[in-house]
Formats: structure tokens, C-alpha cells, sequence
């Protein structure tokens, strides 16, 4: 769960996602996604095949701190 917005999701997040018991499929991460115009929060899903990606309401949060992600 990030609770800060970044206009795009980091690569490093979605690298990082595993499931509880250590497999690569199944690991979720959730965070506001957007810019000054808007926020949606976006949840990431590891699955077999890759990442599957599902937008789910309107937000605004607190910007990431460049070179922070």
C-alpha cells in the first residue's frame, strides 16, 4: 500500500511484488496514480502471465518526493 501519488507507477514497486508465501504470482500493490488534475487509485496484481493493472476511484493525495520512489 503507497500512500503518496505518483504520476506514473515505479518499476521498482512492481519488481518487488511477491506473495505471502514467497511466490512470484499474487502479489498486490495499491496506490493513487495522477496528476495535479486528478488521482485514481490503481491496484497492481502479480499474476503468471506478468502484471495486471485495474483503476478503481477518484483520489488526491500527497505527491512521491522526486528521487524517492
Amino acid at each position: 500500500l503507497v500512500t503518496a501519488g505518483a504520476r506514473e507507477i515505479p518499476p521498482a514497486l512492481v519488481d518487488q511484488l511477491r506473495a505471502p508465501d514467497g511466490e512470484r504470482e499474487g502479489g498486490r500493490l495499491v496506490m493513487p496514480v495522477g496528476g495535479e488534475s486528478g488521482q485514481r487509485i490503481v491496484r497492481v496484481r502479480r499474476t503468471e502471465g506478468g502484471t495486471e493493472r485495474e483503476t478503481l476511484q477518484a483520489v488526491q493525495f500527497v505527491p512521491f518526493l522526486p528521487g524517492r520512489a
